[in-house]
């Protein structure tokens, strides 16, 4: 039954399996269907600002991942989630109203029957009770020694111990609720003096451990007196000018003290490291701080917090990330994990684990959740509910009674239930935004006719050679927690493996060669799973006309031809040295027939001339003596043709010389 109110408007939910109808009064239902009849569930508790602003709402859409967005009349549009939540909060305002008395929180506590004590940085110790709806708050003016509270615990007796910025501690008595201050209120009077105090452990001894700020490490033993008051029974001072047996303090600003069994403790201190203690020899028997040059050293010397498991490991927060300490192994082993390995932040303020055995770090940069099974770190922001994105020095606290885990911070106290953190794989879709070339983006229709359609409906692309340097920016379609989307991209053909670019949402590809290419980008969702589909586009990049297939082809044939040509130039040029090497050998043998011939008609000269001689004497003779006119003219013809002879002879014998070079050749004029 909705009563009488004014409704406008209404819609079905995603799964039309309900109703949802909001008022003129900015009231949002829910409407169901139960057996015969319908049942309207307010939903304000989900619309907070609708319920106090009194907003006209106009419509009402669900979308996935459980956001209902809500449209007013001139106010806009607003989104809401109404999964169950993981996280609420207490914010500083009126105490009647349950609120706190200052937004900086460094201290939380809260008992067995789920009274939460908050110590402020300035507005004093504010209590919180489910049976009250006022937030009791003691301060300065009503008892308390100062109103900065740093550290908060109980000891076995229900007391209330106190940690502030000034002198000493203060106690509430279980009980009567009177406030005492030590050690000024102690019978028995000392000369105890110490202030700062960050850290208070209750050890199995009902000992009180105290880690301040200059003043070292002061151990009380506190008994109270049949009179009703408190005497100082034990006292101990460890210090950086203390005498320890074996190994000192280093510093004197503890912010941590956690006991790993009875009468052994360690002590996290400011630029020191950390130190294992013994309270029964009273010496300190382990020191271990960092050192890069070492295994199993601390990342940083600044201790801001320490936590002891449930699987007994000892999580050591620093300024410089987180170390986890196995105890259950001597010599030991410590694990580093800083921003490379997930964490939002390296400063470590607080360490809490749930009841599924995961780790969850308050830092300056929001909440982070350890899956030590995955070995995951998940961070949380004030987009997902957080009211802290800052949280502070040991203000963290695992609740007695639920599985509630306290955080407090520089925006107040911040509540985790673990059970209802969201496991639902929800994978938005990714789309592509803008496309560029060479630093210029693109769009269809444009000058260079790359694209036909909007970047995000297309599935290939075309580019020249020189078109090679490329640019792709994309998105999730979340509109919850888009800013936690982490991306990686493989380009296929060019790529080994994937290149993770963490939150960056584009993807720059430079002096891509020519070839066939698929892009393939994938991303996480806001539970930081990647998700199994990844977007894909195809690039192609043409090559240039000089090395297309055509190009190809003819510098074969023009590699054949010129190997063709080669070949036959050789071949002609083998058979043109051959032939001239025949003519050569044939013309010298010519000449050598010729010299041979030339040397036998000079041979048969010289033995024609002989003969030739002896013949003209005899002729020369009878011409003398002949004076017969008939004989003599047949001796003068003997004779005339003999000279003839003898003169072709000479004639030869004259060639010979001069081809052979032993008579020179004498030009004369005629």
């Amino acid at each position: 039954d909705l009563g009488k109110v004014l409704v406008s408007s209404m819609s079905e939910n995603l799964n039309q399996t309900a109703i949802w109808v909001g008022t003129e009064g900015g009231d949002i239902y829910k409407i169901t269907q139960t057996g015969n009849g319908f049942s309207a569930s307010p939903m304000n508790s989900y619309f907070p600002t609708f319920s106090k602003a009194r907003i006209k709402i106009l419509t009402i859409t669900e979308t996935h991942q459980d956001i209902v967005w809500v449209g007013t009349d001139g106010d806009g549009v607003y989104k809401f989630l109404t999964r169950p939540k993981t996280f609420y909060s207490i914010s500083s305002g009126p105490p009647e109203n349950g609120q706190l008395s200052h937004s900086i929180i460094r201290s939380v506590y809260e008992d067995e029957t789920g009274k939460l004590y908050a110590g402020t940085r300035g507005g004093g110790l504010n209590i919180i009770d489910a049976r009250s709806s006022a937030t009791k708050i003691i301060n300065s003016r009503n008892g308390l020694s100062n109103d900065a509270v740093l550290a908060l615990n109980k000891d076995h007796d229900g007391n209330i111990w106190i940690g502030m910025d000034g002198e000493g501690i203060d106690m509430i008595e279980a009980g009567t609720g009177k406030i005492f201050h030590f050690p000024r209120d102690f019978e028995n009077r000392s000369d105890l003096s110490f202030s700062a105090v960050y850290s208070i452990c209750v050890d199995a001894f009902n000992d009180l451990w105290l880690g301040t700020s200059g003043f070292g490490i002061i151990h009380l033993k506190v008994t109270r007196t049949p009179r009703g008051g408190y005497r100082l029974k034990e006292f101990d001072q460890l210090s950086h000018s203390g005498k320890v047996k074996k190994i000192s303090l280093k510093s004197n600003i503890v912010y941590a003290i956690i006991e790993e069994k009875p009468n052994i403790l360690w002590f996290g201190t400011r630029g020191g490291g950390i130190y294992r203690y013994n309270s029964l020899t009273k010496e300190i028997d382990e020191h271990i701080q960092a050192n890069a040059n070492e295994k199993n050293r601390l990342c940083n010397n600044d201790v801001l917090s320490l936590f002891i498991d449930r699987q007994e490991q000892l999580w050591i927060g620093t300024s410089g990330g987180l170390n986890r300490l196995f105890l259950q192994y001597k010599p030991y082993r410590i694990e580093h994990y800083t921003q490379r390995d997930g964490l939002p932040n390296n400063t470590i303020h607080g360490i809490l684990d749930d009841q599924a055995g995961r780790i969850w770090i308050s830092t300056n940069h929001g909440l982070v959740m350890y899956d030590r099974t995955a070995n995951t770190f998940k961070p949380f922001d004030t987009n997902d509910g957080l009211q802290n994105n800052e949280f502070t020095d040991g203000a963290a606290f695992q609740s007695k009674s639920s599985e509630r885990l306290f955080f407090g911070g520089v925006d107040g106290l911040d509540i985790v239930y673990p059970s209802k953190l969201n496991t639902i794989n929800y994978f938005p879709r990714l789309t592509l935004t803008e496309f560029q070339v060479r630093n210029i983006t693109l769009a269809p229709g444009d000058a260079t006719h790359i694209l036909h359609k909007n970047i995000d409906f297309t599935d290939s692309i075309i580019l020249n050679y020189d078109q090679n340097f490329i640019s792709v920016f994309f998105t999730t379609l979340d509109y919850w927690n888009k800013q936690k989307s982490e991306y990686a991209y493989f380009l296929e053909n060019f790529d080994k493996d994937w290149n993770y670019i963490g939150q960056q949402q584009s993807v720059t590809l430079t002096n891509i060669p020519p070839g066939n290419y698929k892009l393939y980008i994938k991303y996480t969702n806001e539970n930081g799973f990647w998700n199994s589909t990844p977007r894909t586009l195809y690039i192609n990049v043409t090559p240039p006309f000089w090395k297309t297939a055509w190009a190809y082809a003819f510098y074969v044939l023009l590699a054949i031809g010129i190997q063709t040509g080669i070949i036959l130039y050789i071949r002609w040029r083998s058979r043109t040295k051959k032939a001239m090497v025949i003519e050569k050998f044939k013309a010298l043998q010519l000449k050598e027939l010729n010299d041979y011939k030339l040397q036998f008609f000079t041979n048969i000269a010289h033995e024609f001339r002989t003969p030739l001689t002896l013949i003209l004497g005899p002729l020369t003779s009878l011409l003398g003596k002949s004076h017969d006119a008939g004989e003599t003219k047949q001796l003068k013809m003997i004779y005339n043709n003999s000279l003839k002879l003898q003169k072709l002879i000479e004639e030869l014998m004259q060639f010979r010389k001069i081809e052979s070079g032993k008579d020179k050749l004498e030009i004369a004029a005629v």
